[in-house]
């Protein structure tokens, strides 16, 4: 089911929680709201819920308007053909997993078959054995698996996630993310995910809405917001990376910024930008080559910290005579304090304005 938002705004009090906001989701769509806290994501899901009212604005679900403010509606939550979950499951502990599931079909006085839905979704989420416990008797994730069934018993044509994960540690949170994105894909319902975990959002999404105070910065696919952010907010929030501020030059025929005094990194693209105006990079860790021998095109730089994460290390290195501090990574451990020499695929860097959006090159 599309989901339509046109004009939606939202203040308490002296807080505009979510300023004017149009967006469209599409069919099918699992879309996430990232951004940190306080930025409006869990209002703007909870007024897709009914649970807050717009200021302003509508919203609709397909065909059917169920918020206007121009035209005096304000469709009640049971009737909006929603599923929802919540970051603390909110399961009945007097109830069996059985009668916490049947009671989203009960509240809706849908009564018809409810032993077979019920049974139905508890298998999907691969519970059926379960079915005559209490939630105290299971563990967290499968207290999360029962919170699912519950929002999907009715078959809803649109889930909504507030942080359904958090609550959860790293392993099970993996593998309940792969449930997750399997249950939304095979029913074919559309997905509004509300997170503050960039990866998960990156793992999870077909496209992605980043928000900071009460505003959509950028709404594009991971990887276009990964590669191409709109301005330093996005870059900053999305994925590990440093903004570099650099000069457009030219040295021995090579385009290129000047960084510092006396680094130049060679870029083709700085050819596109006006030679002496300083330009902002975004440089991820993986353009980022760095070797032990020295070669052409190479700055010079030193190690300050090194990590390993298991199928490499991350690290961090100071470009000499500079303030420029990278992230990169190594297939070997390179001990803090060498000096390394440093090569930037220069056909892989994103320049920003210094404030704000991207740069028009064409």
């Amino acid at each position: 089911m599309e989901i339509v938002l046109s004009q939606i705004k939202k203040r308490f009090g002296d807080l505009q929680a979510v300023k004017t906001l149009s967006f469209t989701v599409k069919q099918g769509e699992f879309v996430s709201l990232l951004g940190p806290s306080g930025c409006g994501k869990t209002t703007l899901l909870r007024m897709l819920a009914g649970i807050e009212t717009p200021d302003s604005g509508e919203i609709a679900f397909g065909d059917t308007v169920i918020f206007s403010s121009e035209k005096n509606i304000m469709m009640p939550p049971q009737k909006r053909n929603i599923g929802m979950v919540f970051q603390d499951f909110a399961l009945w502990p007097h109830m069996t997993v059985f009668e916490n599931v049947a009671y989203s079909l009960r509240a809706r006085k849908q009564k018809k078959q409810l032993q077979e839905k019920v049974m139905e979704a508890l298998r999907s989420v691969q519970l059926e054995p379960l079915w005559e416990r209490y939630p105290h008797q299971l563990s967290g994730g499968q207290q999360q698996r029962v919170a699912f069934a519950r929002a999907i018993v009715n078959k809803p044509g649109i889930i909504l996630l507030d942080e359904p994960l958090s609550a959860l540690d790293a392993t099970l949170r993996d593998d309940m993310r792969l449930l997750l994105q399997r249950l939304v894909k095979r029913m074919g319902m559309t997905a509004i995910y509300v997170t503050h975990d960039q990866s998960e959002a990156m793992a999870m999404s077909d496209r992605i809405v980043v928000m900071t105070k009460g505003e959509v910065i950028q709404m594009d696919t991971p990887e276009m917001i990964y590669h191409y952010p709109v301005n330093e907010t996005v870059a900053r929030f999305v994925g590990k990376g440093s903004i570099v501020t650099g000069t457009p030059c030219t040295q021995l025929g090579q385009s290129g910024f000047q960084l510092g005094q006396e680094a130049f990194l060679a870029a083709r693209q700085a050819a596109l930008f006006p030679q002496g105006k300083e330009v902002q990079t975004v440089i991820r860790p993986e353009t980022v080559d760095v070797s032990l021998q020295q070669s052409d095109h190479r700055v010079t730089g030193k190690v300050e910290t090194i990590s390993y994460l298991g199928e490499r290390y991350e690290g961090t290195l100071k470009i000499a005579n500079t303030d420029v501090v990278l992230h990169f990574y190594s297939t070997k451990r390179i001990e803090t304090g060498t000096t390394v020499y440093v090569r930037i695929h220069s056909d892989q860097i994103h320049v920003l304005q210094s404030k704000g959006g991207a740069y028009e090159t064409a």
